[in-house]
């Protein structure tokens, strides 16, 4: 098959982990290929909600062999609130490296729900970019993007 950008290693429970590639050849042609994990949940188990829940959109993809795959999945809002809810609680790195991910690849999406989002958790979000990698320019960016006065 030689399409090898999904590894699948293991299930844990009923949690079905992966590891995607992206970016490189899947992403934007300046995109750096980088593996992201994935754990998949199905409804109901570890709180998942049923798909009737106002948060989940239905999305559909195209894998290599053309197989057009339907899906439910959250929004961008519930991720972004759920990360930012998340990485204030337990300042875990994969919560940062996500909301980072975010910002990075939905602009557009996250700013338009900006004000929705837990203003504390907006302003630490930026407050932790600038600790962590003091990147100023990325800060002013994700600043810019979850409407936060510069810091």
């Amino acid at each position: 098959m030689g399409y090898n950008r999904a590894i699948v290693p293991s299930i844990f429970a009923d949690v079905y982990r992966i590891f995607l590639w992206v970016g490189g050849k899947w992403g934007p042609p300046d995109g750096a290929e980088q593996l992201v994990e994935v754990d998949l949940l199905p409804q109901g188990a570890f709180g998942v909600p049923p798909s009737n829940f106002s948060e989940v959109v239905e999305t559909s993809a195209r894998s290599a062999d053309g197989t057009t795959i339907d899906s439910s999945v959250f929004s961008v809002e519930f991720i972004t609130k759920s990360k930012l809810r998340a990485l204030t609680d337990r300042q875990d790195d994969k919560d940062f490296d996500d909301l980072r991910f975010l910002i990075q690849s939905y602009p557009n999406d996250i700013n338009s729900i900006a004000d929705r989002l837990n203003e504390d958790g907006r302003k630490n979000f930026i407050d932790e970019i600038l600790e962590r990698s003091q990147d100023e320019g990325f800060a002013a960016v994700a600043a810019k993007v979850l409407k936060v006065e510069k810091p």
